[in-house]
């Protein structure tokens, strides 16, 4: 699988997917903004994690679908990891600052539709703006994978640098403000998180606001150090056609990852090392929590009903075939006598009350009356000529038997 360095992430990556999968019901569940972040990290994750494996020992363009899709991935991943990070921040600071004391659903539903459009929203604008900076198709990288080419330019910069460096510099500011609020309004905060149907209690707000100092102090340097790297690396050079610029439009460069400089290699590898320990960082902070136990036990039960129901469903199909074969009772008729359903009952008193029946005595009625005890009815062999019943209604009280 490459060089060891290559191999770890590879597996580090497609690890770290599995429990943000997990988790990430629960925060779409009680609409938190966090679930933007578990996309994106997972998104990340999974697409280089699969690229690592596909371009281990090799730079040739092996599986051109997919590294069109791995490319535009890579190119928008980064941007929305950190506009994620800026829409927990976000959250965080509006409770720390107890600016508003209760949250109405229109509150809920308008803050969640902002996040969204800077999570999710800026990201596909940014992606939609690619070619713009787009020299050629992709490049790719042995013992690394995809990586999106970029034209380093000063319009490069305005459709993606600076939306980058901007939203850094804004979850940079909005952590240093919970910070503040935190320790001028710490008594004050707890009873926000009672008032305000957040969704957060003390012990997660701290585990949140945890984030935000990874967020001022470690995330947000290395991405202006991502950023300025790449632009001290790649000099801005001049924009001076469409057509220029996108000459090599078809081409597929390749790359042995020896064959980059130091500060490209350093930066290369940084940028998706940083988002494998963002997601550990993550899933150690929410993955152990009694909400996250309670979703992996929704899980398991998921998964044992998924397993059951093929043997379940095919019991109830064989017990329901079994009773569509089973003889059906003939349905006995009520109200209305009927020779069919009551033999027993035939006298010679119907036959006085109706004339329409036409008993036929058979020839040796005698002798079968002499073997007949004198406790039973006689039977009798009769055929009704024409059917025509509907005048006869039989009770007990009308009905006599005659030895």
């Amino acid at each position: 699988m490459g060089s060891p360095v290559n191999t770890a992430f590879a597996v580090l990556s497609l690890l770290s997917v599995l429990p943000l999968l997990l988790i990430s019901p629960l925060h779409w569940r009680m609409r938190n903004t966090g679930g933007i972040l578990i996309f994106w990290t997972a998104l990340g994750n999974l697409v280089m994690g699969i690229c690592s494996i596909v371009w281990a020992d090799t730079s040739e363009n092996v599986s051109p679908a997919w590294a069109d899709f791995s490319a535009a991935i890579v190119w928008v991943y980064a941007p929305g990891f950190v506009a994620g990070n800026l829409c927990i921040l976000r959250k965080l600071e509006a409770i720390a600052s107890t600016r508003q004391v209760s949250f109405t659903d229109r509150d809920r539903r308008n803050t969640l539709i902002i996040d969204l459009c800077i999570g999710i929203g800026l990201p596909i604008l940014l992606l939609a703006l690619r070619p713009i900076s787009q020299g050629h198709r992709i490049d790719i990288i042995s013992n690394y994978g995809v990586r999106s080419p970029y034209y380093s330019s000063i319009v490069g910069v305005f459709t993606y640098q600076i939306w980058l460096l901007g939203l850094g510099v804004a979850g940079f500011v909005y952590a240093g403000l919970i910070l503040r609020w935190f320790l001028m309004r710490r008594q004050q905060f707890a009873a926000v998180l009672a008032s305000n149907c957040t969704g957060l209690d003390k012990n997660k707000y701290i585990r949140l606001m945890i984030l935000a100092l990874v967020e001022l102090c470690i995330s947000f340097p290395l991405t202006i150090y991502i950023v300025v790297a790449k632009l001290v690396d790649t000099p801005l050079q001049p924009y001076t056609s469409w057509a220029d610029v996108h000459e090599d439009w078809n081409t597929a460069w390749s790359y042995d990852i020896s064959e980059l400089d130091t500060a490209d290699i350093v930066y290369t590898e940084l940028g998706r090392w940083l988002c494998v320990a963002w997601a550990f960082t993550f899933v150690g902070f929410f993955g152990f929590t009694q909400e996250a136990r309670a979703q992996y036990r929704r899980w398991g039960d998921a998964l044992a009903r998924a397993s059951t129901r093929p043997f379940s469903s095919k019991k109830v199909e064989a017990e329901n075939l079994h009773q569509s074969r089973a003889p059906q009772s003939e349905p006995r008729e009520t109200g209305r006598w009927s020779p069919k359903a009551y033999p027993h009952l035939a006298t010679y008193d119907m036959v006085e009350a109706s004339p329409n029946l036409a008993f036929n005595k058979s020839s040796d009625f005698d002798e079968e009356a002499q073997k007949t005890p004198s406790s039973q009815s006689p039977s009798f062999s009769f055929q009704p000529s024409p059917p025509n019943l509907s005048d006869i209604y039989v009770t007990t009280e009308r009905i006599t038997h005659k030895a």
